[in-house]
């Protein structure tokens, strides 16, 4: 078929898409939190005429995902795989899709949603994804070791049913819809809360360019949700202000205790958000505490 890939050295928002003008991309691919930050840049007159045909990223936030479709009259193409297994789920650019969601299943692959205990769950209720190849070679074989008394090199097969460590649900037409990763998966108060939807809704405020949720322990077991946000250039924020924001916008529960503006949220080096880092960090000396400083939720 022939085409050429243009990897960017690194990802600023307010370089991309005169990159893209320059070297005539038809698509651009990225991190969900790539296309957040750059649809909350300030629009512009050329933003109709970049040129792309197809945004591929993923998760996308439901509420601006046919907004971002109107402004660079392109199409969003949503996946959702791993290395081990690629895509589990996609969305291709003839269809339509359901805002939300990374797409339908895979042919190649069997999907089903599992508790903690492996068993699977009611559609619609969340739980890990587990999926099984259909096709030879849908997924890798498992992982290389070297195992001593062995060959230098062996493949560890992966069990029949290969559980991703991430969390999701199905609708009855397969639709795929990632809420989390597990790990980074927030309980508080005991309710269940995905630390992706807390980030979408911050970066929804005009003065956010970026922002993380992760949870720090709490006095009273579980955890409380510390977020971190970079600023638009030239913005200033109250932290006060940006907590009406929230509350006003997702459940009580879901509002973080803690704030925080950095200059950088700490990345690996193909951009995704280093959370591991960010909670061993912790609450640092620049740590707003709503608490402390007397802010009351409504419930």
């Amino acid at each position: 078929v022939g085409g050429t890939s243009v990897l960017a050295g690194a990802f600023h928002p307010n370089e991309v898409w005169d990159e893209i003008r320059s070297c005539g991309a038809v698509g651009f691919a990225g991190a969900g939190a790539m296309v957040s930050m750059l649809w909350n840049l300030p629009p512009d007159p050329r933003d109709a005429a970049v040129g792309l045909r197809f945004i591929s990223a993923a998760p996308i936030a439901a509420d601006i995902y046919r907004d971002i479709e109107e402004r660079y009259r392109c199409r969003i193409v949503t996946m959702y795989g791993m290395t081990e297994a690629f895509p589990i789920a996609y969305k291709a650019v003839s269809d339509d899709g359901i805002p939300g969601t990374s797409g339908r299943i895979n042919p190649a692959f069997d999907v089903r949603i599992v508790d903690r205990h492996g068993n699977p769950v009611p559609e619609g209720m969340v739980g890990e994804i587990a999926c099984r190849a259909r096709t030879p070679h849908a997924m890798s074989e498992g992982y290389v070791s070297s195992a001593s008394g062995g060959p230098p090199l062996q493949v560890d097969p992966h069990p029949e049913w290969f559980r991703t460590g991430d969390l999701g649900f199905l609708d009855a037409d397969d639709n795929l819809t990632y809420v989390d990763r597990g790990k980074d998966s927030l309980r508080r108060r005991g309710e269940n809360i995905s630390s992706v939807e807390v980030e979408q809704t911050v970066m929804r405020h005009p003065a956010v360019l970026e922002a993380a949720a992760v949870g720090v322990p709490s006095d009273l077991g579980e955890d409380d949700i510390l977020v971190v946000v970079t600023l638009r250039p030239g913005a200033v924020i109250e932290y006060t202000e940006l907590l009406d924001f929230c509350s006003a916008r997702m459940p009580y529960f879901c509002v973080p205790r803690y704030l925080e503006v950095l200059d950088e949220i700490p990345k690996n080096v193909i951009g995704r958000i280093r959370k591991d880092v960010l909670r061993s960090r912790g609450l640092s000396d620049g740590v707003w505490d709503r608490e402390e400083h007397g802010y009351v939720l409504s419930r």
